[in-house]
């Protein structure tokens, strides 16, 4: 998968330890049918999403009819291995133009023959205050609010990619 992405368009930061490249959805064949397939998975999904809400809204178990899903964002995320980490943060944040909107977080994972020493675990600060670690082995989907839950990348010692999916209002 990663070999069919262009070099140049990737986002290197200073911020976070990993590299990072923005997918227009709707163009997601020209990255190859591994990209086009798991674009296609977040299509359905949100229309799932849609679909929950519609029947929430319908029952009264949901207030707001303007939390509909209405587009969603893809980034793909490679850590190099030498100890590359994203420290804790939440993925929306309030009074942000950039990420106010994103409400669920999707990511699917792609490392292939990953061990527990090559590091690279999300760590999830769930909300009574727990902890949980989550492997990125492949063909895992991790799925979460984007404006609650505080998470952070832990350092990597082994190449690691990620797929990730906001869906936003």
């Amino acid at each position: 998968m990663m070999d069919q992405i262009s070099r140049e368009k990737w986002i290197a930061s200073e911020i976070r330890g990993d590299l990072r490249l923005w997918l227009d959805p709707r163009q997601s064949h020209e990255y190859g049918a591994g990209i086009a397939e798991l674009t296609a998975l977040f299509a359905t999904l949100q229309q799932d999403l849609n679909r929950v809400l519609r029947e929430c809204v319908a029952s009264q178990q949901v207030r707001c009819q303007d939390y509909w899903f209405l587009r969603f964002k893809v980034q793909v995320a490679v850590y190099n291995g030498q100890e590359a980490r994203y420290h804790r943060h939440l993925d929306a944040v309030a009074g942000s133009n950039q990420t106010s909107r994103r409400k669920i977080t999707a990511i699917y994972y792609a490392n292939a023959d990953w061990k527990p020493q090559d590091g690279g675990c999300l760590k999830l600060f769930l909300l009574d205050g727990e902890q949980k670690l989550i492997e990125p082995v492949a063909n895992r989907l991790v799925v979460f609010s984007s404006p609650l839950l505080f998470h952070e990348v832990l350092p990597s010692h082994h190449f690691r990619a990620a797929v990730t999916c906001w869906f936003c209002t």
